[in-house]
């Protein structure tokens, strides 16, 4: 069986823009998310509740998967503090179960800051169209005028 109180959410300090991973430790009967499914999240407000979709086995013989950490993609949202409330939807021999495996605290920061970008500016186009800007500057402004000896 899952082991919900080993549930945790990365990165471990987000940022806007950044996906949020759910991770939970699994048994080695357990599927905690379909690969071919997609998880059903809801965002309302500072609440955010997503249902995985995956299987548990009885039988012995589909106990194959060993113990793990499985890996779930819960999407990425706005900074903010949240409750992330995380259920998981199986099928076993009988109807379906619903396990909650964690209600888990996000606190999600600002915009990440821009990498600083590097503009050339020292080569020889950039510095003759410098110099041309300066000599159109000067030669508008109010008073100025540039002077040409004359013989």
């Amino acid at each position: 069986m899952a082991y919900p109180e080993n549930a945790f959410l990365t990165p471990e300090h987000p940022m806007a823009g950044d996906t949020i991973v759910f991770n939970a430790l699994s048994g080695p009967c357990d599927v905690l998310q379909r690969p071919c499914e997609t998880p059903v999240v809801s965002v309302a407000g500072g609440k955010i509740a997503v249902q995985l979709s995956g299987d548990h086995y009885e039988d012995p013989i589909f106990c194959i998967l060993g113990s793990r950490i499985d890996r779930v993609d819960i999407g990425t949202f706005p900074s903010g503090s949240y409750t992330v409330s995380v259920s998981w939807r199986f099928a076993t021999s009988g109807a379906p179960t619903i396990m909650q495996l964690g209600v888990l605290p996000l606190t999600i920061g600002g915009v990440p800051a821009a990498e600083p970008v590097s503009l050339p500016a020292s080569n020889t186009s950039s510095l003759l169209a410098l110099t041309l800007m300066l000599l159109v500057v000067v030669a508008t402004r109010p008073g100025g005028r540039v002077v040409a000896k004359r013989r």
